[in-house]
């Protein structure tokens, strides 16, 4: 299980969650608990407020793994 992500990757997640992305499927792609990613929306400060079509998380997922090189 990786847990080394970095805050703008933390923040990256937080957005896909306001999008609509639910925690279930964050957590999935992360490879972490529910718990984990609930956690860290709420360091953050992230509250969701869309429900609308999203685009497949793994068509993104390029986005997540750049911000995570920038260390």
């Amino acid at each position: 299980m990786r847990l080394d992500f970095t805050d703008e990757q933390w923040k990256w997640v937080g957005q896909k969650y306001q999008e609509g992305y639910t925690i279930r499927e964050l957590a999935s792609r992360l490879h972490v608990h529910r718990e984990t990613v609930r956690r860290h929306l709420m360091t953050f400060g992230f509250m969701p407020y869309a429900k609308d079509e999203l685009d497949p998380l793994e068509d993104q997922w390029g986005e997540f793994l750049a911000l995570g090189e920038s260390r």
